[in-house]
């Protein structure tokens, strides 16, 4: 009981349960707590944030929540000594009963029971995840948690794109543990698609972390302000302050306030950024969504200096990261280029530059090129090269950059028009 308050302690005071939501079968960890636990549970699904310590306590008045200095540990620390006190307590009663109906009833029932119940504790004891889809159980469990997530996300288990191409054939939206790339040449918009789509989760009151590898924090906000004023304040104008700051500070004011947090974080080309210190930002900034642009600048957790596996590594860390934190991470890619040669097709997963692992690694793993039209906007093909939760698909976005858009062109039917 001891060891059930201290890791739902420590998830409250060190603000981390993504070791503990990342567990197989941990609901069978609180035979005690397992109420405080599924209501710590639920209030971070709806929130997206950590419950504070005196909700739960007015919530649960009989918790004895512990200090901090009482949980010093970690929290996969505190993760692990539960389980090992649920196994332990599990072995003793599985040693008592043996020694009590041994000789009463058949070997062979005993050894039926002894074999569902190991079988139960290296469900508990495994870090490698087994599932056996023919249990009906296990799938109404897993099924039923989804449906309550959703319920409680407004019908989709992640974040919408913004983009009702995207939404329709990605029905997941971005969703913990997901990773997806935004893979393009140069100059072809993939870092204002990306902004795009952390503005839009930002308008659904989720907050961002944006990092920037390629431009300075500064740079990025006036971006981001130019397509979240739908262009009243132009990036041109941003860059050198040539605006009305009256209307900035009103605009600011009345904008900023009503949704999530929007933090951007850059080496400013100062030293490597690698997916550990971006754990680190995530750990400070509790983030619902996170943006890096781009792969090929970020550094690997190894210190690798040929590019071919800075970047491989560089991208299964990511991977790995998004489902250790549960969150879901957007990532920038460039793909390879040669000056002679004249494209007119989105580039393929296998002509990301510098490794072809984002193949393997991502969930979503959007390509895109565009043509500039006759007053400076670009047309924009996007094309879903790979997608694990639904069917491949391409559209076509205006990109206005001086006005502040990227809209979804349709062909004059369009697919969600209602008949």
């Amino acid at each position: 009981m001891i060891n059930e308050a201290r890791l739902i302690s420590a998830i409250v005071n060190n603000k981390d349960i993504a070791p503990v939501l990342n567990s197989q079968n941990v609901e069978m960890l609180f035979p005690v707590h397992g109420d405080i636990w599924e209501y710590t549970k639920d209030y971070f699904i709806k929130n997206r944030e950590i419950v504070p310590g005196s909700i739960l306590t007015e919530t649960f008045p009989d918790f004895n929540l512990l200090a901090s200095e009482q949980t010093s540990g970690t929290v996969k620390h505190y993760l692990e000594q539960l389980r090992d006190e649920f196994i332990t307590n599990q072995l003793e009663r599985v040693a008592i009963g043996l020694a009590k109906d041994a000789g009463k009833k058949s070997n062979t029932d005993l050894i039926r029971k002894l074999s569902s119940i190991v079988s139960d504790l290296n469900r508990v004891s495994s870090g490698v995840k087994d599932l056996d889809i023919t249990d009906p159980e296990l799938s109404m469990e897993h099924y039923t948690e989804m449906k309550h997530i959703m319920e409680l996300n407004g019908g989709v288990l992640g974040i919408r794109s913004g983009f009702d191409s995207i939404d329709v054939n990605y029905p997941t939206g971005y969703a913990p543990g997901q990773l997806i790339f935004i893979i393009s040449r140069t100059n072809q918009g993939k870092s204002w698609l990306a902004l795009d789509f952390a503005i839009n989760a930002w308008a659904q009151g989720k907050r961002i972390l944006y990092v920037s590898l390629e431009m300075s924090p500064q740079s990025v906000r006036d971006r981001a302000y130019t397509f979240m004023s739908k262009g009243d304040f132009k990036m041109s104008d941003l860059a050198r302050a040539s605006v009305d700051l009256d209307a900035l500070k009103v605009w600011t004011n009345a904008n900023m306030q009503s949704n999530g947090s929007f933090v951007v974080t850059a080496s400013d080309g100062m030293g490597d950024f690698t997916p550990a210190q971006l754990q680190g930002k995530i750990e400070q900034y509790g983030p619902d969504l996170v943006v890096v642009d781009y792969l090929q600048l970020m550094s690997d957790n190894r210190g690798s200096t040929g590019e071919t596996e800075r970047v491989r590594n560089a991208s299964k860390e990511l991977k790995s990261l998004s489902m250790t934190s549960s969150i879901p991470i957007i990532a920038v890619a460039a793909a390879s280029s040669h000056e002679t040669k004249e494209y007119n097709t989105p580039p393929q997963i296998y002509e990301t530059a510098g490794s072809k692992q984002a193949a393997f690694d991502a969930d979503l793993v959007l390509s895109l090129i565009s043509h500039k039209e006759h007053d400076g906007a670009l047309k924009t093909e996007i094309c879903a090269r790979k997608n694990r939760n639904g069917p491949l698909f391409d559209f076509v976005v205006r990109l206005d950059i001086e006005g502040g858009t990227i809209k979804e062109e349709w062909p004059e039917t369009s697919p969600f028009d209602e008949e």
